[in-house]
């Protein structure tokens, strides 16, 4: 897969955005209530909470930047659908449950509240503190 430079990473995932949202002409809308406003927009979901290059990491070798949001897309999201269809059926095998439990994670971590506070976490100068009784 060829590297670009910037790209356009969405924070909720378009699949998973499409069982809210409704096709028209060949393109996916979702209908969108901002805090504050006293009506809905309809907004087309590849452009809805897609920032440019937000999941990238701090490195120079391109696999290693793009870890974040290529294992989320390759090996995360193709398996949205049948995790909802074995929650609709009561049918949840236990590979299907440890995705569940990564896909909830990656949606953490894509919030921009635990984004921040993970930030903040690993920008302090004595992390170990979280992690180690001294």
């Amino acid at each position: 897969m060829k590297f670009v430079r910037y790209q356009g990473q969405h924070r909720l995932s378009q699949i998973y955005l499409k069982h809210f949202g409704y096709k028209k002409d060949g393109k996916w809308y979702i209908s969108v209530w901002y805090k504050g406003d006293n009506h809905t927009d309809i907004l087309l979901i590849r452009d809805f909470t897609n920032e440019t290059n937000v999941f990238d990491m701090p490195f120079y070798e391109e696999e290693l930047k793009r870890f974040f949001e290529n294992f989320s897309n390759k090996q995360l999201e193709n398996h949205y659908g049948k995790i909802i269809k074995s929650i609709a059926n009561n049918n949840f095998i236990p590979k299907l449950k440890n995705l569940l439990f990564t896909f909830v994670a990656n949606l953490i971590c894509r919030s921009i509240p635990h984004r921040d506070s993970f930030n903040t976490l690993l920008l302090d100068t004595q992390l170990d503190r979280f992690f180690f009784k001294k």
